[in-house]
């Protein structure tokens, strides 16, 4: 096996670096605005956690800090196993995409946009 140039892996994980540090903000402020709705004091409040957009903050937060640590470690290491996942995860990503973008095309009558309005 032929390695890997330093400068690629040092940009790799730089870059992956700058993902974790978004996942960290992003998990950050789903838990900051969870505790400004006194949701974990009085959890009987929440109705529905699946819905509820400071939950789905903290769940994106997580996981894009997942897959910023796997690459960034996979890289520094030149772990196949954690490049391996780390692509993997992009690709699933990817797919999931471009399904909602197809069901979304595909049934457009049934997904209502919201119109910006913006006071000139």
């Amino acid at each position: 096996l032929k390695t890997i140039p330093k400068l690629i892996i040092y940009y790799v994980c730089v870059v992956e670096f700058l993902f974790q540090l978004l996942g960290l903000s992003i998990f950050a402020i789903g838990v900051w605005a969870w505790t400004e709705k006194d949701a974990l004091r009085n959890f009987s409040k929440v109705t529905n956690i699946v819905l509820d957009p400071a939950f789905i903050f903290i769940i994106i937060g997580c996981i894009t800090f997942i897959i910023g640590f796997t690459g960034c470690v996979g890289a520094l290491r030149e772990n196949t196993c954690l490049l391996a996942t780390y692509a993997m995860l992009l690709a699933v990503i990817l797919l999931l995409e471009m399904s909602v973008g197809i069901l979304a095309f595909v049934f457009k009558d049934w997904v209502s946009f919201y119109e910006l309005k913006v006071a000139i």
